[in-house]
C-alpha cells in the first residue's frame, strides 16, 4: 500500500462518502416527501397512494443487490475508479430527474412508469456504491487510517440523513403550504441532484486504487469474478453476508424505523420522539469520529468483536426496558451505550468484508454480499418486528430479535478463520488474523 499525507487521505474519503450521504438524503427526502410523491403519481384512495408510493421506494431498495452484481462485476474487470464515478453520476441524475417529472394529472401513467424508472436507477447505481466506497478506501488507506476511513464513511450516512432532515425542515419553513404542494416538494430533489453532479466532479480528480493497478500489471484480471466466488470463496461470501444482515439490522431498526415504532407503537409524542432520534444520531456520529481517530487505543481481536456484539445486544434490550417505563433520560443513555458499541465495532466490519476478499474478487464479493444483505434487512425487519410486538403484545419483542441477528453475528466472527486462506499473501497484513494485524 502507498503511503499519502493526511490531507490526501482526508480528501479521498470525503469523496468517497459523498455517494452514502446522497443515498441516505435521498432516501430520507422520499420519506418525508412521500405524501406529495403520492399526491402527484397516484390515483384512488390516500391509503392505496400511499402503499403505491412505498412500493415504489422499495422497487429501489430490492434493485440494489441486482446493481451489486453488475457495478462489482466491472470493478473487478475494469477498475473501481470507473464504476465509483458511474455509480455517483447515474445516482445524481436519477434524484435530480425526480425533481422534473411531470404530474399524473398531466401526462397520466406515465408520470408513475418515470418514477419508478429513475427509483431502479437509483438502486442499481446504490448497489455499487457504498460497497465501492468502502473498497476504495480500503484499497487507497494505509493500514493504520482505515478504521478511521471507514468510520467516516459511515459517519457520511448519517451526515446525508440530518442534511435531508434541515433541508425538509428549511424548505417547509420558507415556503406557504400551497407552495410545498406546488413546487416546493421537488427542491430536495433537485439539490440531491446537483450536490451528487458536485461529486462526482470532484470524484474525476481521484486515482486507481493500487490493488487493482497491480492486478492489472500482472494480468490477475479474471472474466467473471463472481463465478469465482461461487467456486472458491462460498465461505467468505456467507460470512460476510451474515456479518452485514446482523450489524445492518441492529443498525436499520434503532437508527431508522424506531422513531416511526416509538410513535405509532408506544404512543410517544412527535416532540419527544424527534430528541431521541437526533440526540442518537449525533451521539453515534461523534462516536464514530472518537473510535476511528483513537482506533488503536479501543479494543483488538476475534473476542472483542464478539464482546461488542454481546452488548449490543443487552443495550437493545435496556433500550426496550426504558421505553417501557418512558424514562426518558435513561433511554437517552440507553441509546448513548448502543451508539458506543456499535460505532465500535462496525467500521472494524467494514474492513472485514473488504479482507475476507481477495482483490481479484473484492468489489463484486463486498458489494454483492453487502446489498443482498441489506435488502433483505430493509425489507424483513419492519415486518418482523411488527409481527413480533403484535403477536406478543411485549415490546420486549423487538430486542429477542435484534439478539437473535447478534447471535448471527457471533456464530460469523467464530466461522471467520475458516476464510484466512482467501487473503493474498501481499495483502495479509490487513488481514485480522495475522499476528500483526493489531500492531499497525
Amino acid at each position: 500500500m502507498e503511503t499519502s499525507t493526511v490531507g490526501k487521505d482526508l480528501k479521498l474519503i470525503a469523496l468517497s462518502s459523498v455517494g452514502g450521504i446522497l443515498e441516505a438524503f435521498d432516501f430520507v427526502i422520499y420519506l418525508m416527501m412521500s405524501k406529495y410523491l403520492a399526491d402527484k403519481f397516484f390515483i384512488g384512495s390516500e391509503f392505496n397512494r400511499l402503499i403505491w408510493t412505498y412500493s415504489v421506494l422499495a422497487i429501489g431498495y430490492f434493485a440494489r443487490p441486482v446493481g451489486g452484481l453488475i457495478l462489482g462485476h466491472f470493478g473487478d474487470r475494469y477498475g473501481r475508479k470507473s464504476v465509483f464515478l458511474v455509480s455517483i453520476f447515474v445516482m445524481a441524475v436519477a434524484t435530480f430527474c425526480i425533481g422534473l417529472i411531470p404530474e399524473y394529472g398531466e401526462i397520466g401513467i406515465f408520470a408513475p412508469a418515470i418514477l419508478i424508472f429513475f427509483r431502479l436507477l437509483q438502486g442499481l447505481s446504490l448497489g455499487g456504491e457504498v460497497p465501492g466506497a468502502i473498497v476504495f478506501i480500503h484499497e487507497h488507506i494505509r493500514s493504520d487510517k482505515k478504521i478511521f476511513g471507514q468510520a467516516i464513511l459511515i459517519a457520511g450516512i448519517f451526515v446525508g440523513v440530518l442534511m435531508a432532515s434541515v433541508t425538509a425542515s428549511v424548505v417547509s419553513m420558507v415556503l406557504t403550504s400551497s407552495r410545498m404542494d406546488l413546487f416546493g416538494w421537488r427542491i430536495p430533489f433537485l439539490l440531491g441532484g446537483v450536490f451528487g453532479v458536485f461529486g462526482f466532479v470532484m470524484r474525476m480528480n481521484m486515482t486507481e486504487t493500487p490493488a487493482f493497478i497491480e492486478l492489472r500489471h500482472e494480468k490477475q484480471i479474471l472474466s467473471m469474478p463472481m463465478l469465482d466466488i461461487i467456486i472458491g470463496h462460498k465461505a467468505c461470501f456467507a460470512t460476510a453476508f451474515f456479518l452485514i444482515l446482523s450489524i445492518d439490522t441492529v443498525a436499520t431498526f434503532f437508527y431508522s424505523i424506531f422513531p416511526g415504532f416509538l410513535m405509532s407503537v408506544c404512543k410517544y409524542k412527535s416532540l419527544d420522539t424527534f430528541l431521541i432520534s437526533s440526540i442518537n444520531i449525533a451521539v453515534f456520529i461523534l462516536f464514530l469520529l472518537i473510535v476511528g481517530f483513537f482506533r488503536k487505543s479501543l479494543f483488538k481481536g476475534i473476542g472483542a468483536y464478539i464482546v461488542f456484539f454481546i452488548l449490543i445486544m443487552l443495550s437493545s434490550f435496556s433500550i426496550m426496558y426504558f421505553v417501557i417505563g418512558s424514562k426518558f433520560l435513561l433511554l437517552v443513555l440507553s441509546f448513548g451505550a448502543m451508539s458506543l458499541f456499535v460505532s465500535m465495532l462496525q467500521p472494524e466490519l467494514m474492513i472485514i468484508l473488504a479482507d475476507l476478499f481477495p482483490p481479484k474478487v473484492r468489489y463484486s464479493g463486498a458489494a454483492t454480499s453487502y446489498n443482498i444483505a441489506s435488502a433483505i434487512v430493509g425489507g424483513v425487519t419492519p415486518l418482523a418486528v411488527t409481527w413480533l410486538y403484535f403477536n406478543t403484545q411485549s415490546y420486549l419483542a423487538p430486542s429477542c430479535y435484534m439478539g437473535f441477528v447478534c447471535l448471527i453475528g457471533v456464530v460469523s466472527i467464530l466461522f471467520m478463520p475458516l476464510c484466512k486462506k482467501n487473503i493474498a499473501k501481499k495483502e495479509v497484513i490487513t488481514n485480522p488474523f495475522h499476528p500483526e494485524y493489531y500492531k499497525r
